[in-house]
């Protein structure tokens, strides 16, 4: 992992103070370095997740699935308690990117929690492990996560990419306007 990305999530550990959070980091195969490292002197719950078995793997899934996977021994309210979420270095890896966006939401469902995302933007070489579909713009993810608020969203200092720092609101539009929640398909 670049040096660039663990700084980035070192100094937005600062601002979040995760001391004694549920922390679920995907894409947590530990290849090149990995962001736990980061987060073990703040003594946080931490979860790995990554579509392939191997170091720092707690849970195999394939996180563009909607579904947000069974965890063994932990209450099927898992998901209603994640405070922060971290994916650095895996958007640009996965082909249906958009639902791999919609399952970080899904997990990021508690009021106030907090995404840390970096991935490669145009002019970082491909690097194929083990795919490499897309390069990403800052106005890419500001149009990704325009439903959140958007602490930082910067150029990666180091090499071509992109950091992004996001919280969920603590309010919601469809708590205040029920109008505007997502209407439900008509069942047939």
């Amino acid at each position: 992992m670049h040096e660039s990305v663990m700084n980035f999530v070192e100094e937005c550990c600062e601002i979040i103070r995760p001391a004694g959070s549920r922390v679920v980091e995907i894409g947590s195969r530990n290849i090149n370095g990995t962001p736990r490292s980061v987060l073990a002197k703040y003594q946080v719950e931490y979860t790995g997740i990554d579509m392939e078995a191997g170091p720092d793997v707690d849970i195999v899934h394939d996180c563009t699935q909607l579904v947000l996977p069974n965890i063994n021994g932990k209450s099927e309210y898992f998901w209603d308690f994640v405070e922060l979420v971290l994916c650095c270095e895996v958007l640009e890896h996965v082909e249906k990117w958009d639902w791999m966006v919609a399952g970080l939401k899904r997990m990021l469902n508690l009021p106030g929690s907090w995404l840390i995302l970096t991935t490669r933007s145009p002019g970082f070489p491909r690097h194929e492990f083990p795919n490499d579909f897309w390069r990403f713009k800052q106005s890419d993810l500001l149009i990704a996560f325009m439903d959140f608020e958007i602490l930082r969203l910067e150029s990666d200092p180091q090499v071509s990419g992109v950091f992004l720092l996001a919280r969920r609101p603590l309010v919601r539009l469809s708590d205040v306007h029920p109008e505007s929640a997502p209407m439900e398909a008509p069942k047939i």
